[in-house]
């Protein structure tokens, strides 16, 4: 019996490997391991061999005292595994039937076996990754959610060393760590383990936990891991979207009162901030030509020693680039994690942008209700990069911020024109000339009538007032007459008219009307009016798109989940946002008429009004975190950020401000400060 090993025992039973390991309760290339000699049969299997070898031989006495010797030894999760209740298991008491004693009757034996066996099954069912090793460190057991980990079956992580599966860092780290962890022999956490299973990154959070023998002695340990990836990962794009929303607000509101004059100065300084934020290497703008036959890199912004390839990239053909210039035209963004993800009729494609060093790209479409105005482009150029959805549905916002700016330049571009050709037309009066006779009630128009209406008059043909009235819009009818009653009433020399006037074709198109009194009877009375008429549907059009782009950033303010608020040139707030509202629970008239420095901490208070105040009068930006209370009472940090803004002259005309909740990065800071924080995640043992 002292020499009983595993094929001795099976020579002795004629039991062959898938029986003995039904037997034991192990795998079976365990067994074919042991049998080769490649790791050594654990103590409690070597031990059970024993017990029912003398069981078998009929040895009661001996059988007793093997009994009362391996008495809770068999590892199980009453006795045998220190700190069981971590892994959520609960295990039959270990007491003896009134009658019977430990170890003598057979009925025991299978009691252990069934402890063994129900041992096993818990712990193989468990989320958690679990495995057995000795004190060498190699593994003798471990369960589904441990192979599923390092993507490999259990069968093939037995008689491996725990630690050689860690990374090279965290591997040299732990061989020095290991024989103080096995003197000290107690349970030890180990925080942020990182693991690499096939192509994915594991952070795994490890507890060690030592299993004692009947004799008190640590033979064996447990390692338990929890999988913290998705943890930190959540945590992680939670700030990331929390300052990429405060970004996409803040370019947002810059771009409010963006004019042609710092159109370039804007577009610049946001492509800067979008790569710091986003972490490009280059971020780019690129604008179509008029005829989308061409495009340009007319802005772009490198990170510290990337190469700036703006100089190459201009007026391209867009026929070279038929698949790129479809994806973009069809509102998809292009997303690439390599330059080999090109499909093949795209070889120009990515020619172009291997020769710029690109690894990764992320592209979004900048586009129009009515054209393509271009794309807005990001570049990895140090290493390849996924882009998160999150990520680039928020850029998507941006980039249609960047359309609607750079529509707003291009209609107050049309509509600056369109006061030029106003004045041009009064001075010279060469579009369209015509001549009321008040005593006839008869226009009379020029040949330039048909560019605008569609009607040639021949022989300059006289038009009965009333039938004038019928070209009209119904909407502009009472205000037309309004200006006719002022003029034959004398109490008006002069007619200065915007009204809506049928096309020969049915629509109606904007025109101006200004003239003035050009005869008068005898006793004073006004007989001909002679004046000029232009087209102003494009002007019309473009200010009514100009106001409709104002409310879109209106909108965008008003609905913030952040909160805004605004001031006049007198220092005055006059709008406070939904957000504002809700927040604070006052209303509109409440915070304007002073109610929002109630919100204020008093111990705040008297400096953000002395530092508000000082920034204010110098015309700069403030930015400052405060206390502001809410409806329920409760005090949060906010971060203000404060910018001045003018108008199109560039004159003064108030302050724009934003509160951003900062209250749990300064939880953060605090526990940072009393030590329950650690930057690296990691947790206080």
């Amino acid at each position: 019996m002292k020499d009983m090993t595993l094929r001795s025992f099976q020579d002795r039973y004629g039991l062959n490997n898938r029986e003995i390991a039904e037997l034991i309760g192990c795998s079976l290339p365990t067994i074919q391991k042991w049998r080769a000699g490649q790791i050594s049969v654990s103590p409690s299997a070597d031990r059970l061999l024993r017990l029912l070898d003398q069981v078998a031989q009929g040895q009661s006495e001996r059988l007793a005292i093997a009994m009362q010797t391996i008495r809770g030894d068999i590892p199980s999760p009453a006795g045998g595994i220190e700190g069981g209740a971590d892994l959520g298991i609960n295990a039959p008491e270990r007491t003896a039937e009134p009658g019977s004693v430990l170890g003598v009757g057979g009925a025991d034996i299978e009691s252990k076996l069934t402890a063994e066996h129900r041992f096993r099954t818990m712990v193989g069912v468990q989320p958690s990754a679990i495995c057995l090793w000795n004190l060498g460190g190699v593994i003798t057991y471990a369960n589904e959610a441990f192979g599923r980990l390092f993507s490999s079956k259990c069968s093939h992580l037995i008689g491996q060393r725990w630690i050689d599966l860690l990374m090279e860092r965290d591997r040299e780290e732990m061989e020095k760590q290991l024989p103080e962890i096995l003197r000290i022999g107690k349970r030890m956490r180990l925080s942020h383990i990182l693991i690499e299973a096939g192509a994915n990154l594991h952070t795994v959070e490890w507890t060690l936990l030592p299993i004692p023998d009947r004799d008190g002695l640590v033979r064996e340990w447990m390692s338990v891991g929890q999988n913290i990836t998705e943890e930190i990962r959540v945590k992680r794009d939670l700030l990331d979207r929390l300052r990429m929303e405060t970004l996409v607000a803040e370019i947002s509101k810059r771009f409010i009162h963006i004019t042609p004059d710092n159109l370039n100065e804007e577009i610049q300084n946001c492509l800067e901030r979008l790569g710091t934020q986003t972490g490009s290497d280059r971020v780019y703008l690129f604008l179509y030509s008029a005829d989308s036959s061409r495009f340009s890199n007319t802005h772009e912004w490198c990170a510290e020693g990337v190469l700036s390839c703006q100089p190459m990239l201009q007026n391209l053909p867009a026929s070279r680039y038929t698949w790129w210039i479809r994806e973009l035209s069809a509102g998809r963004p292009i997303n690439l994690y390599s330059m080999d993800q090109f499909p093949e009729e795209a070889f120009m494609e990515q020619a172009t942008l291997k020769s710029q060093g690109i690894q990764s790209v992320l592209v979004l479409p900048i586009n129009s209700r009515s054209r393509q105005l271009g794309f807005l482009g990001f570049d990895s150029v140090s290493q390849r990069r996924v882009w998160r959805d999150a990520e680039i549905s928020l850029l998507a916002v941006a980039s249609d911020i960047f359309a609607k700016a750079l529509e707003s330049v291009d209609l107050q571009s049309v509509v600056a024109k369109n006061h030029r050709y106003r004045e041009v037309a009064a001075e010279l009066a060469n579009l369209c000339t015509w001549i009321w006779h008040l005593d006839g009630d008869g226009l009379q128009f020029s040949s330039g009538i048909k560019p605008i209406l569609g009607y040639d008059l021949q022989g300059h043909e006289i038009i009965e007032f009333d039938r004038w009235l019928d070209f009209i819009h119904a909407e502009d009818h009472a205000r037309a007459m309004t200006c006719v009653d002022e003029i034959r009433s004398g109490a008006s020399a002069s007619l200065e008219l915007e009204l809506r006037l049928i096309h020969r074709e049915g629509a109606f198109r904007w025109c101006c009307l200004r003239g003035e009194v050009a005869d008068r009877a005898a006793d004073g009375r006004p007989m001909i009016l002679a004046g000029a008429m232009w087209d102003i549907t494009k002007g019309r059009e473009a200010e009514l798109r100009l106001q409709r782009s104002k409310d879109f950033y209106r909108s965008i303010l008003q609905n913030f989940p952040i909160l805004v608020w605004r001031s006049d040139a007198e220092g005055r707030r006059d709008y406070f946002n939904e957000a504002f509202i809700g927040y604070t629970n006052k209303s509109l008239t409440e915070l304007i008429s002073g109610g929002w420095l109630d919100c204020l901490h008093p111990d705040d208070r008297e400096e953000y009004l002395t530092l508000f105040g000082k920034s204010f009068k110098e015309q700069r930006p403030f930015t400052r975190v405060v206390r502001v209370r809410g409806h329920e009472g409760e005090y949060r940090w906010m971060r203000e950020t404060c910018n001045p803004i003018v108008d199109a002259r560039g004159v003064f005309i108030g302050v724009v401000g934003a509160m951003q909740d900062e209250s749990g990065l300064q939880l953060i800071q605090t526990q940072r400060r009393i030590g329950e924080y650690h930057p690296d995640g990691t947790l206080p043992l």
